[in-house]
């Protein structure tokens, strides 16, 4: 099966572009950019719908098919209508159902609708009243596949009436659902729904570069698959364009993955400090531990009261003064998960930052920390859920869940920190690359009390064995991530934040023989 044809940026991770970016590297792809001739708009627009094509006839069989194209009026109407005549070409039974009548269209689009206008046999309904015509309901009821080419990436207003009706009628049979480019009803840059409805599909093919609205919010999960087609875009719009967003992938992490040489000691992989885990919270701390152990940390020391630190496990050691912590000297930290927010929290923060060694700043440390102390002490990792992220950016969690890159960008900045922010999509953003990458998927399994302790010991356990925070953050998000998916394959609930972290050794050993 033909894969994405992903295009990367200089740290080996793939380009992911906003929509205006979207639309600058076709606009400069057009006119000509760099000494390279213009390419001629309609030859994009057909290389994309036979890229689309191609990837559909792989996923549901090369014999023909019954298929809808819902097409817009715009470029995207115009993809479809290319869609439509490649498939009937290949004996494919099509009807297509547009929102306007495609006389209407004009340019490359309208030429398109023309095309498949004087095609024998083609057909077209057109829908512009409240309710669907019943000849387009019984082809949506007998259709093998559906494909979405309504709105681009162009669209940022809710769908609503008869065409929220039309997409709300996709959902209810037994259809694959292919979207062109993005799913309708999807912001192409936010991944956020304006309205009530969108288009939830089973295949999304996008044309020349991933959209950051198919990595992040409720476009994540409404994209399905997600196929990036080449249709030929020029390598001077893609560098003018300038994005500042990229998604992790397998590739990247192998990359990252630190060596472990045959003739190293528990000196060669690092020394990770918990300083968490008090009392009631005590298990916070003893999962970050565990964490680290399995990330491969040669030593963990955990720092808490004498009652949390019987607890430990037998391979952690334990200080359990609470005099500032000068006696305890890691490679790295984990600052926060259990701590507390009183008086004796803020002196271990306040002294961790003050040794000059990094690590991660989590849960209750990222409300005690100094911001300004931050900024003088770089190479720190803050892993944030979107609650904690919104009251550090004095901003809406609604804002932050809104366009978790912008969020993760802006607290990068202004913290001068690596900033992993959790939640149903995972963003990592570096101040000093000015990148933010986004870990694809979501899995579940992770959604249990303890998950990000142990993600915060993982990170800081690689961040001791030698990589810096942006790697470091890139590797632990992977692992954890691919650690909670096969906790998911064996258990859908009831998995338990201890058999993560036990699950990320196998996931690190799997990673770094490839």
């Amino acid at each position: 099966m033909t894969a994405s044809v992903e295009r990367r940026g200089e740290l080996g991770l793939v380009l992911v572009a906003t929509a205006q970016q979207a639309r600058e590297m076709d606009r400069l792809t057009i006119a000509g950019v760099g000494g390279v001739p213009g390419v001629p708009g309609r030859v994009l627009m057909e290389l994309a719908g036979a890229g689309c094509v191609r990837a559909i006839r792989e996923r549901v069989g090369g014999s023909p098919r019954a298929c809808v194209v819902l097409t817009g009026a715009g470029n995207n109407g115009g993809d479809g209508f290319v869609i439509a005549r490649h498939l009937a070409y290949g004996g494919w039974h099509v009807v297509c159902v547009a929102l306007s009548p495609p006389a209407a269209m004009t340019g490359d689009a309208g030429a398109n609708a023309t095309l498949w206008a004087q095609l024998p046999g083609s057909t077209t309904h057109v829908v512009a009243a409240s309710s669907l015509p019943e000849p387009v309901q019984r082809c949506l009821d007998g259709a093998d596949v559906v494909i979405d080419a309504l709105w681009g990436t162009g669209l940022t207003r809710a769908i609503t009436g008869h065409a929220a009706e039309l997409i709300a009628a996709t959902h209810a049979g037994r259809a694959f659902r292919v979207a062109v480019d993005i799913p309708s009803g999807v912001d192409a840059t936010t991944g956020a729904v304006a309205g009530t409805v969108a288009f939830d599909a089973d295949l999304t093919v996008t044309f020349g570069t991933r959209k950051s609205g198919v990595c992040q919010g409720r476009g994540a999960a409404l994209a399905g698959e997600v196929v990036v087609v080449d249709i030929g875009l020029a390598p001077g719009a893609v560098a003018a364009a300038a994005t500042t967003q990229r998604l992790l992938d397998e590739r990247a992490v192998i990359a990252r993955v630190p060596d472990a040489p045959l003739s190293g000691h528990k000196g060669t992989f690092g020394h990770v400090g918990v300083v968490g885990g008090r009392g009631a919270t005590a298990g916070a701390g003893w999962l970050s531990c565990r964490g680290a152990l399995r990330a491969g940390a040669g030593l963990v020391t955990w720092v808490t009261d004498a009652a949390s630190a019987a607890t430990r496990d037998a391979e952690v050691m334990a200080w359990t003064d609470t005099a500032p912590l000068l006696p305890v000297r890691p490679s790295a930290w984990v600052l926060g998960p259990g701590l507390g927010r009183d008086e004796l929290g803020k002196r271990y923060v306040a002294a961790a930052l003050a040794s000059n060694n990094p690590g991660v700043l989590d849960a209750d440390a990222l409300h005690l920390v100094d911001v300004s102390r931050l900024a003088e002490t770089p190479g720190w990792l803050l892993t944030p859920h979107p609650k904690e992220a919104a009251a550090m950016l004095s901003e809406s969690v609604e804002d932050v869940l809104g366009d978790p890159a912008a969020a993760a960008g802006k607290l990068a900045a202004a913290t001068a920190s690596v900033v992993l922010l959790k939640g149903a999509t995972t963003c990592i953003a570096s101040p000093d690359l000015e990148l933010v990458a986004h870990l694809d998927g979501h899995e579940p399994a992770l959604a249990v009390g303890g998950s990000g302790d142990v993600l915060a010991g993982v990170c800081a356990a690689l961040m001791a064995r030698g990589l810096a925070a942006f790697d470091a953050a890139l590797v632990g998000a992977w692992v954890h991530r691919n650690a909670g998916r096969e906790l998911g394959r064996r258990l859908q609930r009831g998995g338990l934040a201890r058999e993560i972290a036990d699950a990320c050794a196998l996931e690190l050993e799997l990673i770094s023989k490839r």
